[in-house]
């Protein structure tokens, strides 16, 4: 089986000290399941910045001119239904470019978590088997929950 490459960017907020979550919209596998900010499947012959670039805008409608301190952070190999290698990214913005987020087909909501509220988020693999609602608890996929807790900016 093919291994899938991804892309996630996590976006923060330094003035607040929060991440910036996206909440999978009804038209996404597992709606309601909290992910990075932007995240996608990097297409044939795409890099990483290209891949980021359009992934942020497909998701968050922002340019990825607006981020800044973008830096690569780690590679995870995961996946739930088959092989992937997700590189994980950070990136810093401002109020103001906050505001200017909107949902999309592909994201419901933005949620901000502090480093406090990680504690309050479930891995997937025990909300599955607990019958947790996706859209009123804050639920992520283990490997990417994992990366969010070592890459939180303290």
């Amino acid at each position: 089986m093919n291994t899938r490459k991804t892309v996630s960017l996590f976006l923060y907020l330094p003035e607040t000290k929060e991440m910036i979550l996206s909440r999978r919209s009804e038209s996404r596998t597992r709606p309601g399941l909290l992910q990075a900010t932007a995240h996608g499947e990097l297409e044939t012959a795409e890099d990483d910045q290209t891949a980021l670039a359009r992934e942020l805008k497909e998701e968050t409608t922002l340019d990825i001119k607006t981020v800044r301190n973008l830096k690569f952070i780690k590679t995870v190999e995961a996946g739930q239904r088959q092989p992937e290698k997700c590189r994980y990214y950070l990136a810093e913005i401002d109020q103001s470019v906050f505001a200017g987020l909107k949902p999309t087909e592909e994201v419901k909501e933005f949620v901000k978590v502090t480093a406090k509220d990680l504690e309050n988020i479930a891995p997937f693999s025990s909300a599955e088997m607990k019958g947790i609602d996706l859209f009123n608890n804050n639920v992520m996929y283990d490997d990417e929950l994992g990366a969010l807790k070592e890459i939180f900016p303290t």
